[in-house]
């Protein structure tokens, strides 16, 4: 009752006179009144499910019309590295769409939190109701700034064993699954400094603060610009990025413009790395 007051603006014992309002019309009741809360009865639960679709189709058709910026929820990391630098293109040929940016990299009840778009990577596991479409895989590998790579000879594995490893807190198995795809049977690589996100351990990387594991995606400018290096190119991780978006607006002429920008964004950034890309080491034998 207080949730339904709230979220309509309006007192609880207005709510509860509308309830009884209700019964009143259709001659059952719908609520079992319980000394410290409410439950719906048979006959509450039975017109429960049809009017929540009813109210879902409403909601659906009002999002295809209603104007405003689309609010889209990644990753700072991909936000402030990836998006944002490019978003300059999209604005150009996107007939005034805008986007309503926020920054979160974990899983999302977009409906309850006024999302309509969110990027994530596959591991985290979309609610049901929401499309999903695969954008790109994800490629991995530690950067570096070219002054320490040359200072510090990075030409083998093994010469990782004396540079200062950054590890990220958002993903502390990130130079661990590396290593593994590499083929790297000796002991784990310590890391000497850890950050809170990827795009901090990357800043500090170009700063000549030592290596950090990256996304290809996150550091592609870098790299073009000459800013970082990749001593041992990238290889395809067990990830993949996703678009994740809600019935509500997923037939929106702008939503499908962004989706398909998108798509091709990863693809180009991807295209304009393929001379990092390098095959996994790993051996294959028993995995999926």
């Amino acid at each position: 009752m207080s949730k339904a007051a709230e979220e309509l603006s309006v007192t609880h014992s207005a709510i509860s006179k509308q309830i009884q309002y209700l019964e009143q019309e259709l001659g059952t009741a719908l609520l079992q009144r319980l000394p410290r809360s409410v439950e719906p009865t048979e006959a509450g639960m039975r017109l429960a499910a049809p009017l929540a679709a009813a109210f879902s189709l409403m909601e659906t058709g009002i999002a295809q019309v209603r104007p405003g910026p689309l609010a889209l929820s990644c990753s700072v990391s991909l936000m402030t590295r990836w998006l944002i630098p490019r978003l300059s293109r999209f604005q150009a040929d996107s007939r005034g769409i805008n986007l309503r940016l926020s920054a979160a990299h974990g899983p999302i009840d977009l409906v309850r939190e006024g999302i309509d778009l969110a990027l994530r990577n596959d591991v985290i596991s979309p609610p049901d109701d929401i499309i999903v479409k695969r954008l790109a895989p994800e490629l991995v590998g530690p950067v570096c700034s070219p002054e320490y790579f040359h200072s510090h000879c990075l030409e083998t594995l093994d010469d990782l064993r004396a540079a200062r490893i950054l590890t990220n807190a958002s993903r502390p198995g990130a130079w661990a699954e590396w290593l593994e795809l590499m083929n790297w049977r000796n002991a784990p690589l310590e890391g000497h400094e850890t950050y809170a996100h990827f795009h901090l351990a990357i800043q500090s990387a170009s700063m000549g603060l030592g290596v950090a594991m990256s996304p290809s995606l996150l550091v592609a400018d870098d790299l073009l610009a000459g800013r970082l290096v990749a001593p041992f190119g990238f290889v395809k991780a067990r990830r993949h990025l996703e678009l994740w978006m809600t019935d509500q607006v997923r037939r929106r002429e702008e939503v499908k413009a962004f989706a398909l920008w998108l798509q091709e964004e990863t693809a180009a950034t991807h295209s304009s790395l393929s001379g990092y890309v390098r095959p996994s080491l790993a051996r294959r034998e028993g995995r999926p």
